[in-house]
């Protein structure tokens, strides 16, 4: 049932590509809707690196270092392009360049502090390649003339132990509010004495009264 299901899509979207009048299969590729660009079936390079991970306890805290492993199993020059999902979060040390024929290359990639550590596989790397001359030198106008051979994703991650953000409110020193309240003890204590004093003083006064001046008859 889901064979005659995929054929009567695929046929539709033939139909469809006929009546627009654009390439054949271009319907049928798979696009990230996030970053808009296309994962291919087909890669002539070789990307060892299968996840990046950035792999510190303070990632989000400081600048995170992982890398992207490329190879070129091929007897052919390329260059090639890596390009994120979000440049602010992430940064690439040399996301142009060129790989020679049984050439491994490492590519540098950074996790930039201060924002937000999202979820795993939510952003990713996409690598690209040209097939090139031998003798190239400059890839600008490679890029600018033509379209990209392949693309591969890599997917990032981040590590579960890391640290997360928490508000922790002041310490207070008990040492201090010990003190503080012996003072506050010692002001009530003080308080109630001259209190006692006064009434004391004036309950004399007011028994002297009745004595020194005795009432006439």
């Amino acid at each position: 049932m889901t064979s005659v299901v995929e054929n009567e899509n695929s046929e539709r979207l033939k139909k469809e590509e006929i009546r627009m009048k654009i390439p054949a299969g271009t319907l049928n590729k798979k696009i990230d809707i996030r970053s808009g660009d296309v994962e291919t079936k087909k890669f002539e390079l070789d990307v060892a690196t299968k996840q990046v991970l950035f792999n510190s306890e303070r990632v989000g805290w400081e600048y995170t270092q992982s890398k992207i492993l490329l190879k070129n199993p091929t007897k052919n020059r390329y260059t090639y392009k890596v390009k994120v999902t979000d440049n602010e979060m992430f940064d690439i040390k040399l996301p142009v360049g060129f790989i020679d024929p049984n050439d491994v290359f490492e590519i540098e990639v950074w996790h930039v502090p201060g924002l937000l550590v999202p979820k795993n596989d939510y952003h990713h790397f996409s690598v690209y390649y040209i097939k090139c001359d031998k003798n190239a030198v400059d890839f600008h106008p490679i890029w600018k003339s033509k379209r990209p051979d392949g693309c591969k994703h890599v997917p990032i991650r981040f590590p579960d132990y890391r640290l997360v953000p928490k508000f922790e409110p002041p310490k207070k020193n008990h040492n201090q509010d010990n003190q503080g309240i012996q003072k506050g003890k010692m002001k009530k204590n003080d308080g109630k004495k001259t209190t006692e004093k006064k009434t004391s003083e004036d309950g004399k006064k007011k028994t002297s009264t009745p004595s020194e001046n005795p009432p006439k008859k």
